[in-house]
C-alpha cells in the first residue's frame, strides 16, 4: 500500500481532581499530504444539436396569370383571381445552436402544394355563342346571338363551371438561421429565416381555358403538351414559434410559417403564370442532446 507522510506531535494537559494533579499526554498524528478535493463529474454535451421532426399544414394561395391581351383565365373572369388550396409537409431536421441564442437549421422531407383552377366541358358551347358574361362572382353565363329574317334574338345560358387542380408533390432541403430567446427556463420564443430548394417529385396538370373580354373565341391549352411544371424551385421562408420543455430533453415547438412559390411552370412561348404562397401551422418534437 502506498506511504504517506505522517507528522507527529505530543499534546500535554493537566487536570486537577479533588486536589490532585494529573497530567496527561496524548500523542496526535496527522496526514501532511494535500489530497484533491474530488471534481463533480460533467454534464454531457453534444455541442448543443437538436434533433426531430416537423409537420406542417395550411393553405396555398394561388393567382393564375394569362399574360395575353384580352383574354382571361376562369378563374378571373368568375371573379376568382385568387384561389385557395390545402398545402401539408413533413420534415426531419437537425438544428445547432450557435453564441448569443444564434441558431442553424437544417430540415429534408416532402411536401404537397395545390393551386385550384375553375374550368367547364367545352361540349356545354353553344353554336350561336356571341359573347360570356359574369352575372356573379363564381358564375358564369354565354350569351348566345340567333339571327332571323325578321330581325335578332339574344338569349342567355349559363354554364356548368367546375374544379380541378395543380397538384405538385416536392421534395425539399430547407436551410434556415434563427434567434431565439428565453421567456423562462422552460419556454423559448423564436424566429428564423431562409430558404428551401425543391425538387418536382410528380404533378397533376388540368387543361386550361381562358376566356375572351370580347368575343366568343375561347382559348384552350392542353396540360400534356402546352405547359410543364419546372423541375426545381428556390423559394424563401420566414417562421416564428414558440417552444415548450415537456421531459428533461424533449421539446414541444408550435410555430406560424410563410413561403412563397414563384412561378412554377416553365418559362416559353405559352404565356400561362402561376405564382402563389403557403401559411399554415407548423409542429415538431425536438431531442436536445445538452443535458
Amino acid at each position: 500500500m502506498p506511504l504517506a507522510a505522517l507528522a507527529n506531535t505530543a499534546v500535554r494537559d493537566t487536570i486537577i481532581i479533588d486536589g490532585k494533579l494529573l497530567i496527561v499526554e496524548q500523542e496526535v498524528t496527522y496526514d501532511t499530504l494535500q489530497h484533491p478535493t474530488p471534481e463533480k463529474p460533467k454534464k454531457r454535451n453534444y455541442g448543443n444539436w437538436r434533433f426531430g421532426w416537423q409537420f406542417e399544414g395550411g393553405s396555398a394561395m394561388s393567382n393564375l396569370q394569362f399574360d395575353f391581351d384580352g383574354y382571361e383565365s376562369v378563374n378571373e373572369f368568375s371573379g376568382n383571381p385568387t384561389r385557395f388550396g390545402p398545402a401539408a409537409g413533413f420534415s426531419v431536421l437537425a438544428e445547432k445552436k450557435l453564441r448569443k441564442g444564434w441558431t442553424v437549421n437544417a430540415a429534408t422531407g416532402v411536401d404537397r402544394w395545390s393551386a385550384p383552377i375553375r374550368t367547364f366541358d367545352t361540349n356545354q358551347l353553344d353554336d350561336s355563342l356571341f359573347r360570356f358574361y359574369s352575372p356573379e362572382k363564381g358564375r358564369i353565363d354565354q350569351i348566345t346571338l340567333y339571327r332571323y329574317e325578321l330581325g335578332e334574338e339574344y338569349d342567355t345560358l349559363q354554364l356548368k363551371l367546375s374544379e380541378s387542380a395543380v397538384n405538385i408533390n416536392f421534395f425539399h432541403f430547407r436551410l434556415q438561421a434563427g434567434k431565439e430567446v428565453l421567456l423562462q427556463k422552460d419556454r423559448t420564443f423564436r424566429v428564423a429565416a431562409g430558404a428551401e430548394f425543391l425538387l418536382a417529385l410528380s404533378s397533376n396538370k388540368p387543361d386550361m381555358i381562358f376566356i375572351p373580354n370580347q368575343g366568343s373565341q375561347i382559348l384552350w391549352y392542353q396540360a400534356e403538351n402546352t405547359y410543364a411544371i419546372k423541375k426545381s424551385l428556390v423559394v424563401p421562408r420566414l417562421e416564428i414559434g414558440y417552444r415548450l420543455r415537456i421531459d428533461k430533453s424533449l421539446w414541444f415547438d408550435v410555430g406560424l410559417f410563410s413561403k412563397l412559390l414563384i412561378h412554377p411552370f416553365e418559362q416559353n412561348e405559352i404565356p400561362i403564370s402561376l405564382q402563389g404562397s403557403t401559411f399554415g401551422v407548423s409542429l415538431a418534437v425536438l431531442l436536445y442532446t445538452n443535458k
